[in-house]
């Protein structure tokens, strides 16, 4: 890293008036930023335009560019702080330099009312400009964000009467979102998705069923931290059944299906409900604000998705089957 070589020369204030006065002028420097600080004696209500300059060992003058902190419009108080990056604005500094301070009224506007603000400390000071030099400067918290979130994970039904003829397949959810950032520690977050059912179903030692169903969601999902960005979630859901597939993994059976041909070929009511209601479960990390989270969600519907005419795979129907519809993912969200 480069290093400031230089030898301060004797400090040097002016004031073009007796109202304000330059004191305790004092120079230190960094690898990179050249820092000044000193007290401004004036007048409370007054605003002062304050500019820097140095004089080299020659006698000439140069003036620094890149400069933050007070400097400009100041008012008057102790502890100002103006901070050089040195660097910006030349590739190194050797010899004697003497900074030169000088602090002139600025006529005040008749409609304007500037308000001047209380100074921190030194120390406070100096790290305040230097956070706003490399970036790192306080955001605003952000009330509304919008984004999409996309999950991975399994889906499969629950039910009390032959669950071993069912097991989990791959699924997926994805889908727009609308974080409402409440509070540092509690949000709300409505959901739009689609959700995929997924499930195989034995027929038979020979044969099995996959059931592959799309749901469209609207969700209401909280979260609420005990440390901050690590939420516990929960929530609500209704589910509008959109289609998907059934079919045989023996190829025997094959078939798109709708709300109009989920049924098999001797019933004529849809044995499998368009709509479900149920609730949500999970946990998830957030940065910035909800900037980026990830988490993992559980689902499960409240009641039973089909109808007394759900075919169990034999010669008759079978009366009192009952299947839930439950999923597990993992998620990542990103918001715009």
């Amino acid at each position: 890293m480069k290093k400031i070589t230089l030898i301060l020369g004797l400090i040097m204030t002016f004031s073009i008036t007796w109202s304000q006065e330059i004191k305790n002028l004092q120079a230190s420097t960094t690898d990179d930023y050249m820092i000044i600080a000193y007290d401004l004696k004036g007048d409370a209500d007054e605003i002062y335009n304050v500019k820097l300059h140095f004089v080299k060992a020659d006698s000439t003058k140069f003036r620094p560019k890149s400069l933050n902190g007070d400097i400009g419009k100041v008012t008057a108080g102790s502890g100002k702080t103006i901070i050089w990056n040195v660097y910006k604005d030349v590739d190194g500094i050797e010899g004697k330099l003497t900074p030169v301070l000088t602090a002139t009224t600025i006529p005040k506007d008749p409609i304007a009312d500037p308000q001047s603000t209380p100074t921190p400390p030194i120390p406070s000071r100096i790290m305040d400009v230097l956070t706003d030099q490399i970036g790192g400067k306080k955001k605003e918290r952000k009330k509304l964000r919008f984004g999409i979130r996309a999950g991975i994970g399994n889906s499969t039904v629950l039910t009390e009467q032959r669950e071993f003829y069912f097991s989990s397949r791959r699924s997926f959810l994805a889908g727009p979102y609308l974080r409402w950032n409440i509070s540092k520690r509690f949000y709300l977050q409505p959901e739009l998705l689609l959700q995929q059912a997924h499930y195989n179903e034995l027929l038979s030692p020979e044969e099995k069923v996959i059931h592959k169903h799309n749901y469209g969601r609207a969700q209401l999902m909280a979260g609420i931290a005990g440390i901050p960005g690590l939420h516990l979630n929960g929530g609500l859901y209704y589910g509008q059944l959109l289609g998907g597939q059934e079919y045989s993994d023996l190829g025997v059976i094959s078939q798109t299906v709708t709300s109009e041909n989920l049924a098999p070929g001797n019933v004529t009511e849809l044995p499998i409900k368009e709509n479900e209601f149920g609730y949500l479960l999970g946990a998830s990390l957030s940065l910035g604000q909800g900037s980026f989270v990830i988490g993992w969600l559980y689902s499960r519907s409240f009641d039973d998705l089909i109808t007394d005419d759900y075919y169990l795979g034999v010669d008759n129907l079978v009366q009192g089957q009952n299947l839930i519809n439950r999923s597990s993912h993992f998620f990542i969200q990103k918001a715009f």
